[in-house]
């Protein structure tokens, strides 16, 4: 091919160099290796050579699609032997009749054991329920006694208090008037700090929570927040470092616009929330997004993706 023979020209490191794809992917296009392709990454790496290099890589591409056809034609053939096969197989299954035979009376047993465990269960309830019902008349009648003798004692008590509180009371006729004004000027001090203090407790707390408020209202507009309605992919690679960093969650994943990046989702239901966006996205398909400091924050198609990550689709 006259296209594989200008790539050959040119070299596999410059190739890879320029174009961001590895050189393994850059020796298999050259030595046509097909079957190192799928069909949407193939297409990637044909478009980036083409539009580095303006090199025609029409043919290349008809002999893999051309391959690939015929690929096709012998799996089809293969999986319609294997699928006669495994008609031929279950036909070739003879049905062993006595084992169904002998089946039908061991359930027969298997059941009537459980009725039985079920008959001895509910005797065995019965007769606990009939043997506590006699035992708690005769636990009443201690009960009883046990509360006579309490209130008996209790009466007791009640008669000494009543004599302890007259012999208090004649004591206290001998207190003097102006002990008596002392104790209520120090009672009204004491009364006067509690409410100081407590005035002042109020006022720490009122200020505290006019701080929460405010920080509450703090939003970090340079972040995007991903909510997955279920069990959600994300993939996240640094177009620096070309770092990559993937996570597998059901729960809020924010991801910070510090530096330029592409980001891809699996296939689940989400919303996508900050940086002046709310969107909801539908399972089905990836979604892939891209941050730039000049661009910002904004969704991409597939192939742009490819193109921005050396040709990998992950």
């Amino acid at each position: 091919m006259k296209c594989i023979d200008e790539l050959k020209s040119i070299g596999i490191d410059k190739i890879s160099t320029r174009t961001r794809i590895t050189q393994d992917k850059i020796k298999n296009i050259v030595e046509c290796e097909f079957n190192s392709f799928d069909n949407t990454r193939a297409k990637g790496f044909i478009q980036i050579i083409q539009r580095e290099f303006n090199i025609d890589m029409s043919e290349w591409t008809s002999a893999y699609e051309e391959y690939h056809k015929q690929n096709e034609l012998k799996q089809d053939e293969i999986k319609e032997d294997s699928s006669q096969d495994n008609i031929n197989n279950k036909i070739s299954i003879p049905i062993d009749s006595s084992k169904k035979d002998t089946l039908y009376p061991k359930l027969v047993i298997l059941l009537f054991i459980l009725i039985l465990l079920f008959v001895l269960y509910f005797a065995y309830n019965n007769f606990l329920l009939s043997k506590a019902k006699k035992i708690s008349p005769a636990t009443n009648n201690l009960d009883n006694k046990e509360v006579f003798y309490e209130n008996k004692e209790y009466s007791d008590d009640n008669s000494t208090l009543e004599n302890n509180s007259t012999i208090v009371d004649n004591n206290s006729n001998l207190v003097n008037n102006d002990e008596i004004e002392n104790e209520i000027e120090n009672t009204l001090q004491k009364e006067d700090n509690l409410m100081d203090n407590a005035n002042k407790d109020d006022k720490e707390e009122t200020s505290n929570d006019n701080l929460n408020i405010a920080e509450s209202n703090i939003i970090n507009t340079n972040e995007i927040t991903i909510i997955p309605k279920e069990p959600l992919w994300i993939g996240v690679i640094d177009l620096q470092t070309y770092k990559k960093k993937q996570i597998s969650t059901s729960d809020k994943y924010t991801i910070k616009l510090d530096e330029n990046k592409i980001i891809r989702t699996g296939h689940s239901y989400f919303d996508l929330k900050g940086n002046n966006i709310s969107k909801q996205y539908i399972g089905g398909d990836n979604k892939y997004f891209l941050y730039t400091d000049q661009s910002g924050f904004k969704e991409i198609s597939k192939q742009e993706f490819l193109e921005l990550n050396r040709g990998e689709e992950w």
